[in-house]
């Protein structure tokens, strides 16, 4: 069958597992990997006695090369955190932290640069800003991010940023700096303050408001900025946040609590007793606000009184918290709070895909999803996805950073071309173009599920559910007849489109050179998750440690120097010089040496979806609860 459909180029290396919105900081590359899968079973158990049983004691050798973990999280102070209503979320920090929340995950995105970011706002449907240090300021518009030139003192360090609409958009910084864009260019706001300016706050219905040191409010009237003396002068206004002009809420230094129902201002008791610093307030309505600030303190207004509020898990609830900001869909409500060294708490209520509601509880800043799959895409390189359609880029001294994928789908597989383009693909059918930080939908026809992905010259070849093959081109979609029903996982082929792929009961099936396809018998009924090869030689693996090693005839069975029972292998890559490496349940990594297959230590007991390698000598490993790894040349 043939499905026509217009879309860019494509192709790949590098095998998945299968079956189990919205922008662009460095990635801290050699920290330990400490989380724990703590699922109980691997996803499809096979009960049996494994066809392998080598009779010799358990051992693990230190690897050649040791093998790293990349941690997809920052360590970084955040300062700010928005989101546009639809359930994504900017975060900013320091040295250039962004990360982004999908409405799944934090992913990061590309480091811009290396000054500390300290605001972050936009508009629905509109454009993104982000100020920081040393008068940075950075967009993201139809055109992607780019820094901004707003033709002032570089000198000045912007702390704020708020949207009227894409062209009234106000910035505020030290020194009472206040910088206009009109919809052309930036300009100087005369602010009639030389103080410190922490905050600005566009109110839905109209009107801006601006604080800072010295105890003052600005508001923005008839094109002139107005202060108003709200407290007492050693305060600092931390932040505002607005219902609506009727109801607003300012907080600052001492534990400072300030409400305005109209034109004054009047102080609130915060009853926290130590009276620590206020960072940041957000709310739902004029009866559901929350402060948080330092030492971890978060304060709920419930329209009566202001209260403490416990937050669940010991991590966080200590360190300052520097921002808060949520949204309300429907019945949930979704927020986060963030702060010192990479903290995020997360407040989820009236989630229908979840039975608790979390009442601000530690959450991660970085991917906690599985990422399925990794290729090598050329010009040292490379792409991962994963559930939750998570897609992501590593590029050299960039590191990795995620691609809004524009699906929310669980993303199986990846197949990369050495330009750089690459084909994914996942649940019911799900194939997405991505062409450098672009990602296209490609529409299909399918709703079976994709698994394993491999390429084929400018082309890809995805498997998946009940033996489909399909070829996806630049031009179309060309179903293969596969000789089988039963669900494929993974395929590899060779460079003249040779090859094989693998799935359940042990299946096997042999593709030629000219797309035709033949089973095979593979000597075992376990499921079997992978395949590789190099040129007249594949090896292949599954469910209790199976390893099968075709020698150009026949596929048979290889011993590992471990008792492999319980052992779900998921992965395999093999190098040009035939270097095999196999990965799997609970952080197991194996080498294959003069036929055997050696344990080496990953440092890791998070399960491993997938592995390749790349010409730059590296080799990547990904796995569940955002788990990356990497063995340096």
């Amino acid at each position: 069958m043939v499905l026509l459909f217009t879309a860019g180029c494509g192709g790949s290396t590098g095998g998945g597992t299968g079956g189990d919105t919205t922008p662009p900081t460095d990635i801290v590359e050699d920290s330990v990997d400490v989380s724990v899968d703590t699922d109980a079973a691997p996803d499809v158990m096979d009960i049996g006695v494994p066809d392998v049983t080598p009779d010799i004691p358990d051992t693990t050798v230190v690897a050649e090369k040791k093998w790293n973990a990349v941690s997809l999280e920052t360590v970084e102070h955040i300062r700010d955190v928005w989101g546009p209503g639809d359930g994504t979320f900017y975060a900013v920090g320091d040295h250039g932290t962004m990360i982004w929340f999908n409405g799944s995950s934090w992913i990061p995105l590309p480091r811009m640069t290396d000054a500390d970011l300290l605001g972050v706002s936009g508009i629905a449907g509109g454009d993104v800003y982000i100020v920081g240090k040393g008068g940075t300021v950075l967009r993201r518009d139809q055109a992607g991010w780019n820094v901004v030139n707003t033709f002032q003192d570089p000198a000045v360090d912007l702390y704020d940023v708020a949207l009227v609409s894409n062209s009234d958009v106000y910035i505020v910084g030290d020194a009472g700096v206040i910088l206009r864009f009109d919809g052309s260019a930036f300009s100087a706001d005369l602010s009639n303050t030389t103080s410190n300016l922490r905050t600005v706050f566009a109110v839905d219905g109209g009107g801006v408001v601006a604080g800072g040191t010295q105890g003052q409010i600005y508001r923005r009237t008839g094109g002139q900025w107005v202060s108003s003396q709200v407290t007492g002068g050693s305060v600092t206004i931390n932040d505002v946040w607005a219902a609506s002009n009727s109801f607003q809420v300012a907080v600052g230094t001492a534990g400072t609590i300030l409400v305005s129902t109209g034109t004054n201002w009047s102080p609130q008791t915060s009853n926290d007793i130590k009276a620590r610093d206020l960072h940041a307030v957000w709310g739902t309505s004029e009866n559901d606000v929350y402060c948080v600030g330092s030492s971890g303190v978060l304060i709920h207004y419930n329209g009566n009184k202001w209260t403490e509020v416990i937050v669940d898990g010991p991590l966080f609830s200590t360190r300052s918290l520097h921002a808060v900001w949520g949204t309300t869909m429907g019945s949930r409500t979704l927020g986060f709070t963030a702060g010192e060294k990479g903290t995020l708490m997360r407040l989820d209520i009236g989630n229908e895909e979840v039975t608790d509601d979390v009442n601000w509880g530690d959450t991660v800043n970085g991917p906690d999803r599985p990422i399925t799959d990794v290729a090598y895409a050329g010009d040292d390189t490379y792409v991962a996805v994963g559930h939750s359609g998570i897609v992501m880029r590593w590029r050299p001294f960039k590191g990795w950073h995620g691609v809004p994928s524009g699906t929310t789908t669980d993303l199986n597989s990846v197949a990369t071309a050495g330009d750089g383009n690459a084909w994914a693909a996942g649940d019911a059918g799900t194939v997405i173009q991505i062409t450098g930080d672009q990602v296209t939908p490609v529409e299909n026809g399918i709703s079976s599920d994709l698994n394993g992905a491999a390429s084929l010259g400018t082309s890809a070849l995805f498997v998946g559910t009940a033996g489909l093959a399909v070829q996806v081109s630049p031009d179309a979609f060309v179903e293969e007849e596969t000789s089988t029903l039963m669900t494929l996982n993974d395929v590899w082929l060779n460079t003249d489109g040779s090859g094989f792929a693998v799935g359940n009961a042990g299946t096997i099936t042999a593709r030629t050179t000219e797309g035709q396809w033949s089973t095979q018998p593979s000597g075992t009924t376990y499921i079997l998750h992978a395949v590789t090869g190099q040129g007249d030689h594949a090896w292949a693996a599954g469910d209790h440690g199976i390893l099968l090693h075709w020698n150009g005839e026949t596929w048979t069975k290889e011993q590992a120097s471990i008792n492999l029972s319980g052992k779900y292998l998921y992965g395999l890559w093999a190098d040009e010089n035939a270097d095999v490496l196999a990965v799997g349940w609970l952080g197991t990594v194996l080498r294959r040496v003069d036929g055997s297959w050696i344990p080496e230590d990953s440092q890791t007991s998070n399960v491993l979806e997938s592995i390749t390698g790349g010409d730059d000598g590296a080799v990547w490993v990904v796995g569940r609860k955002g788990t990356v790894l990497r063995r340096k040349p």
